[in-house]
């Protein structure tokens, strides 16, 4: 055999041991294949775990506590200037509401812009006991004797709620029902709109601020004061979110007012320090009784008017109001104590209260902050029961191109809730309007949060 076959010879042998090996790796990969596969008898299974759903997603405004009302708009070349008119209003808790209304004939209604609007709660009387006329009668006697003349003077629309429920638990309700009528008023300012009330209107307005600053620039209660088991740290603390000017007269009859007001004002210095947050707070006193002082009053109207309402606050101490209860009073029947769920750029969506139920009433309280593209959700009077959060954003309040966190903290511990980046969807700013039932609610984008509380 020469030198040239037996090279030939080498080299078939070479592949054929290649060939073997490679068949044999191919058996073991088979075989291992084989063994890992969920139909093999006897075998264990390898299964990923499962996906973990997103703590922070674009809100869908469907899901919601919030009620709606049924809006009828004023137009201008209807109202009626320089004399006493009315409408009513259907009003979120199931309440026919007579409404007296005075707009002055010193305005332009061309200008509405221009305008502000003061609520007015009248004092008790003969309006209290489920009495309408009574209730009537007491309304246009403080049109007629304070705020005719102080809307010609200050080109203020003056707005008298007749209430004959007197002013309890239905407060809260009628206020922020009747701010979201006026916000949808064509032309008016939606940021000058003040909150007042006198005696039973203002120990009313005190009693409930906690649940109605959010919609308006302010208020101004006269004559009346919150008792001190009603006055907790986390109800005061949402003043600080508001501009809160309280008249007190010293010579008045009701000397507990005299006491409740002093009391509040220190309890609201001991909070700031506290929170290390300065309120938009002040106690006028003077020497006068238990009577409306309608100069001062008039004089903190204006001012509140004049700053107007910041929704844009970066730091907010928000309560919630859940609820699903009916109630009678007086001869209205089964009237419904709805959820109040909304804090200026807050929305409470789901809480989490064991001891909730139907005819019961749940609050929670919440401060959030917005610092360097981050929001913190404080839970620092141990008192909050969302679970899920609705957060608006804007781009007055955060850096919308730059990615943002949420963090939850109480007491105990802090979390990273997640991070996102927002891609701003472009339907969203004039849904958020409609949704909130406020043309004045300017706000990019929201996103609803889990915040898994546990």
């Amino acid at each position: 055999m020469d030198k040239f076959s037996i090279k030939i010879i080498f080299f078939l042998l070479i592949l054929i041991s290649c060939s073997k090996e490679n068949n044999s790796f191919l058996e073991e990969v088979k075989n291992s294949s084989s063994k890992n596969s969920p139909a093999s008898a006897g075998t264990t299974t390898t299964t990923l775990p499962p996906s973990v759903p997103d703590p922070i997603q674009y809100c869908d405004l469907s899901k919601t506590k919030i009620k709606k009302m049924k809006l009828g708009v004023l137009s201008p070349q209807l109202l009626t200037q320089g004399e006493v008119s009315s409408f009513n209003l259907s009003t979120t808790i199931e309440y026919d509401l007579r409404v007296q209304y005075y707009i002055p004939s010193s305005i332009d209604l061309t200008k509405l812009d221009e305008v502000s609007s003061v609520i007015f709660l009248h004092g008790g009387g003969g309006s209290t006991g489920g009495l309408p006329d009574g209730a009537l009668g007491v309304a246009n006697t403080y049109i007629n004797s304070f705020l005719r003349d102080f809307s010609e003077e200050n080109q203020f629309i003056s707005i008298v709620p007749v209430s004959p429920l007197n002013w309890g638990w239905n407060t809260s309700f009628i206020v922020r029902d009747l701010a979201k009528y006026l916000k949808n008023v064509e032309g008016l300012n939606p940021n000058k709109i003040v909150v007042s009330g006198h005696s039973m209107g203002g120990m009313g307005l005190s009693r409930s601020s906690y649940l109605v600053i959010d919609q308006v620039a302010g208020v101004a209660p006269s004559a009346s004061g919150v008792e001190v088991e009603k006055r907790q740290d986390w109800k005061i603390s949402s003043y600080f979110n508001t501009i809160f000017k309280r008249q007190q007269g010293l010579n008045d009859h009701f000397e507990e007012f005299v006491t409740y007001s002093r009391e509040e004002e220190a309890q609201i210095n001991d909070l700031s320090a506290l929170l290390n947050f300065d309120p938009n707070y002040r106690l006028y006193e003077h020497n006068g009784n238990h009577n409306l002082n309608a100069s001062e009053l008039g004089e903190q109207i204006r001012e509140i008017a004049s700053e107007g309402r910041n929704i844009y606050q970066k730091r907010l101490f928000a309560n919630f109001y859940f609820s699903e209860r009916r109630r009678d009073i007086f001869q209205w029947p089964n009237l419904h104590l709805h959820s109040l769920p909304t804090f200026f750029w807050l929305e409470a969506l789901e809480f989490d209260d064991p001891n909730f139920d139907t005819d019961q009433v749940s609050t929670s309280t919440l401060i959030a902050e917005i610092k360097d593209q981050k929001i913190f959700l404080q839970d620092q009077f141990r008192r909050n029961k969302v679970n899920k959060l609705r957060i608006y954003l804007s781009n007055e309040l955060l850096d919308l191109s730059k990615p943002i966190q949420i963090i939850y903290e109480d007491q105990d511990k802090s979390k990273k809730i997640g991070e996102k980046t927002i891609i701003i969807r472009s339907e969203s700013k004039e849904n958020i309007k409609k949704h909130m039932q406020d043309a004045s609610f300017e706000f990019d984008e929201c996103i609803d949060v889990t915040l898994n509380l546990d």
